[in-house]
């Protein structure tokens, strides 16, 4: 498995950020994501980037220009709001909106692929680093 880190925030990354984010990306601020540290067998170069999110109704955005354009639209539940899926086991959140991906490209570095049509899902990241 080949993971690459990319220390961003949403946004332009601010000046004073870029050494914490870039610490975080290796895994040296632990939390949940510095489970994966055994998995990764190649390191491609960090770059800071610029991200933009968005959130209308039950769809979810995310673009990182000339890298991935993901958007998943949540199903429709009881009262015609969001179905969730609770006690998920998601490593960020226990529970997930469940959701498909209507869109979803990813490519950078090695790395190329196309998860359009397949399952997605939101949930409210909850975790600190340490």
């Amino acid at each position: 498995m080949v993971l690459t880190g990319c220390p961003v925030r949403y946004g332009r990354p601010a000046p004073d950020s870029t050494a914490r984010q870039l610490e975080a990306s290796r895994r040296a601020a632990g939390g949940p994501i510095s489970g994966l540290a055994p998995l990764i067998t190649r390191r491609f170069p960090t770059k800071a980037v610029p991200i933009t999110r968005g959130a209308e109704g039950k769809r979810r955005t995310l673009v990182i220009p000339g890298i991935a354009g993901i958007t998943v639209e949540g199903f429709i539940g009881a009262g015609d709001g969001q179905a969730w899926l609770d006690d998920a086991g998601h490593f960020a959140s226990r529970r997930v909106a469940a959701a498909k991906g209507t869109a979803s490209r990813f490519r950078d570095h090695a790395l190329s692929f196309d998860n359009t049509g397949q399952k997605g899902h939101y949930p409210a990241i909850e975790w600190s680093g340490g």
